[in-house]
């Protein structure tokens, strides 16, 4: 049997490519950049290496290049040998290809186009330097950072071949490290500029999709506590494992911007980054409850001080008064004798304070703010939460639910992932008192609550 003759439909029914499957490996005709999974149990690591062989071959049969390889990659070797390679090494037939343990890459037959499956750890991105991949599958994708995933997609590249065949294809569940830059490409479909010249697909897999599964394998995952069902289960990207916030719920925290009372205390808060996203965020205090309103949001990387300054204070409408400023204590800090970067933004108008960077007590504040409460609306309970964002403050309803706990000092937030709306947010938090809950402050709140009726 030749090349002609397994390529690519007989090659599919042969592999035995589910339907969600086979819609994967069509996005990768239309898009460079997909994701395939969400769930547990939607046969992301079969269809990966298949994909992969799948690919070799075709590319030899519609463009004649033989020899490509095509990066298997995960995050560690244990991961790549538990997921892809004890697997391969049963799957696949002495006639479609040969594996090379040693060098963990599956050559096939020259028959087959000759091409090579390369099996890639990532412990260590900075070994790749100088190789190049026709194409690139990345194993749970969440558990990569996002610099090594643009990095390995940058080694993407083959003589012979056109633009359009460079596509990374990953397969993974919510969750991890990863959890926010994937589900901000993939699922909400912000993009900054440099990204958009791919296209990007995201193909929804459940256990379900794939029917080698037994129905007792989705039945356990929905007999899960209900947060977990709807993580493992239905792939939900709001509820992962090892979601740090795990009260984040959407309907009490997210809400339609209103017209805010003149008489409420207004704050800023903010956390200063250049190469990465500088966050500035616009509170005010509801009086009845000491509910925190997050009304307006300035993000992004690539600012410096005197921009960061200026954008803030033309954001800022000139009847808004503003109480005070809380910034990131660290900014005040002045290694080189120069200026900090406090004075750089004093200097250019926006005055700040420092905050409290206890990051403990202030992710303990930041829960405490986040607690729902009930109050009486025409003599109907309804429920809110302590904080509370405008629908317009997308990068914190984006990026705070996304946020997972650190692997070592599981009592604080993952530095790595993308914290800075959240850390604006801490400082804000640490500025305001600490949230009673006790039974004096329930009925300190019934009898605000009652005041504001008669009002």
């Amino acid at each position: 049997m030749g090349l002609k003759e397994i390529v690519p439909e007989k090659f599919d029914t042969w592999i035995g490519f589910q339907p969600r499957q086979l819609e994967a490996v069509k996005a990768t005709r239309r898009a460079t950049r997909v994701l395939y999974g969400g769930a547990a149990g939607g046969g992301k690591s079969y269809l990966l290496r298949w994909w992969a062989i799948r690919e070799a071959m075709r590319m030899a049969l519609d463009y004649g290049v033989r020899g490509v390889r095509i990066g298997v990659l995960s995050d560690t070797y244990p991961n790549l040998e538990d997921r892809q390679l004890s697997k391969l090494r049963y799957e696949v037939p002495g006639w479609l290809g040969k594996f090379n343990g040693q060098r963990h890459e599956l050559t096939l037959a020259p028959k087959y186009g000759s091409g090579v499956i390369c099996f890639r750890n990532l412990d260590k991105a900075d070994n790749y330097l100088s190789a190049e991949f026709a194409k690139a599958a990345f194993e749970e994708q969440t558990s990569i950072k996002e610099e090594t995933y643009d990095f390995l997609c940058s080694r993407i590249r083959w003589p012979g071949l056109p633009d359009k065949e460079f596509v990374a294809l990953g397969g993974t569940n919510p969750g991890n490290i990863g959890h926010a830059w994937n589900k901000r490409r993939w699922i909400d479909s912000h993009l900054y500029p440099r990204e958009q010249h791919h296209k990007y697909a995201f193909i929804r897999a459940l256990a379900t999709d794939n029917s080698y599964l037994s129905d007792g394998y989705w039945q356990n995952l929905m007999a899960l506590p209900e947060k977990l069902a709807k993580a493992y289960a239905l792939g939900s990207w709001d509820i992962f494992e090892g979601q740090y916030f795990v009260e984040w719920d959407s309907t009490i925290h997210v809400v339609k911007p209103f017209q805010i009372p003149k008489q409420w205390l207004r704050f800023r808060c903010a956390d200063y980054g250049y190469a990465k996203p500088a966050a500035m965020l616009w509170c005010a205090v509801n009086p009845w409850y000491q509910q925190v309103i997050v009304y307006r949001e300035l993000y992004g990387p690539g600012m410096n001080p005197e921009q960061f300054a200026k954008r803030t204070i033309a954001m800022t409408p000139a009847d808004e008064e503003i109480s005070y400023t809380v910034l990131d204590p660290a900014c005040w800090g002045d290694p080189k004798g120069d200026g900090s970067i406090a004075d750089d933004l004093m200097i250019h108008g926006l005055a700040c304070n420092p905050g409290n960077n206890d990051r403990i007590d202030g992710w303990f504040r930041c829960r405490q703010y986040m607690e729902p409460f009930e109050y009486l609306d025409h003599g109907r309970a309804v429920q809110v939460a302590r904080t509370a964002w405008f629908t317009n403050c997308v990068n914190c309803i984006r990026t705070i639910p996304s946020l997972i706990h650190d692997e070592h000092r599981v009592e604080d937030v993952d530095t790595d992932s993308e914290d800075h709306a959240a850390d604006a947010w801490r400082y804000g938090l640490m500025s305001r008192p600490t949230i009673d809950l006790t039974a004096e402050q329930k009925e300190t709140d019934a009898y605000r609550e009652r005041r504001r009726l008669e009002n």
